[in-house]
């Protein structure tokens, strides 16, 4: 038997497992949630008419953008301003009899001292002295309040923004509280979406969202929370959060979907690894670090995974190497020899 051939002996590195190998990193994590939202107006007005009239003339277009304080709509105002110089002539009129009533009052003031004339002469033209001012300022209430309606008659936008459908055309006469047009406000928008309880003390105001739309893919866009409700939902144990997402350019609309990521907080120099270096089973999670050639057996909890990667918590250091192709086929204590890729794949 000796004769047969040579003898074969084994060394430790020939009983070696090949595996290969992937490098615990160290990163700042950003921790997000993700959820859904609506994109909302702004500010949503309905104008309507405060004053009677006929229309005269319609400034607006409807889907068109209007400034603050443009004209919209304007009444006929031929009546109001006919009252209005009449009331104006008859200012004219009681100012006139007035100094004439104020001449009388202090001329007699003196003769009902000397004696002159009675207490009862006196008292008539005392009285007719404030008549004529009551007069005077009943005219000067009523010229306010004709000029107030002759403000009304002319209907602009309380605010920039853009005109949706009117619901008026030129002769027709409306009334106090008639509908003229919808104003929509669509910079900045509101994006509202909900929140589970659990992340309450996580949002704050201030705190920064990245939104996606459908409409616009491969695209973020960025705004700030404004508002977090106070009260929970108890039917969905979440809280009402509210945005406001710049829209200058106006590419965005009111009744959008949109998909929302917050971020919650950031771990600082975290400990990363490539997600297949895990072991994932029932009751634990773990990975095999190597040292000196051999595994070692680390039990992680994974905190969060992110584009292939687990941000984990265990006995591990940046730079150490773990276990990818081959965890499988290896235990606690054995000995593994590194391959590359290609040869692994054969």
């Amino acid at each position: 038997l000796q004769g047969c051939g040579q003898e074969q002996t084994f060394s430790k590195k020939d009983t070696a497992i090949p595996v290969t190998l992937g490098r615990v990193t160290s990163m700042d994590v950003d921790h997000t949630i993700d959820q859904v939202g609506t994109l909302q107006a702004n500010e949503t007005v309905m104008v309507k008419s405060e004053a009677l009239g006929k229309i005269k003339n319609i400034s607006f277009e409807e889907g068109k953008q209007v400034s603050e304080g443009e004209l919209l709509v304007k009444l006929d105002d031929s009546k109001i301003r006919a009252e209005i110089e009449a009331i104006k002539s008859r200012i004219v009129q009681y100012k006139a009899e007035l100094t004439n009533t104020r001449r009388d009052f202090e001329r007699n003031k003196n003769l009902l001292k000397d004696g002159v004339i009675n207490q009862k002469t006196f008292d008539d033209i005392t009285t007719k002295h404030h008549v004529g001012e009551a007069l005077l300022s009943e005219a000067q209430a009523n010229l306010a309040l004709a000029q107030e309606q002759l403000n009304d008659t002319s209907i602009t936008s309380p605010f920039q923004g853009f005109t949706s459908e009117r619901f008026v055309s030129v002769g027709d006469f409306i009334g106090v509280g008639d509908p003229i047009v919808k104003i929509v406000q669509t910079d900045p928008l509101k994006l509202a979406f909900r929140i589970p309880e659990k992340y309450v003390s996580s949002i704050t105001t201030e705190k920064q969202v990245e939104v996606r739309l459908d409409a616009y893919p491969g695209e973020t866009f960025s705004g700030s929370i404004y508002f977090v409700s106070p009260d929970i939902d108890t039917a969905t144990r979440t809280l009402l959060v509210k945005a406001r997402v710049p829209n200058s350019d106006n590419r965005l609309n009111p009744g959008m979907f949109a998909n929302v990521t917050v971020k919650i907080e950031t771990h600082p120099a975290a400990l990363v690894v490539p997600w297949d270096t895990l072991v994932v089973k029932e009751d634990e999670i773990y990975l095999f670090r190597v040292d000196s050639e051999k595994a070692q057996k680390v039990a992680v909890e994974v905190l969060l995974v992110f584009d292939r990667k687990a941000e984990v918590e265990g006995d591990l250091t940046a730079g150490t190497s773990v276990v990818r192709d081959g965890k499988f086929s290896i235990k606690d204590g054995d000995t593994v020899k590194e391959i590359d890729q290609a040869t692994a794949a054969q």
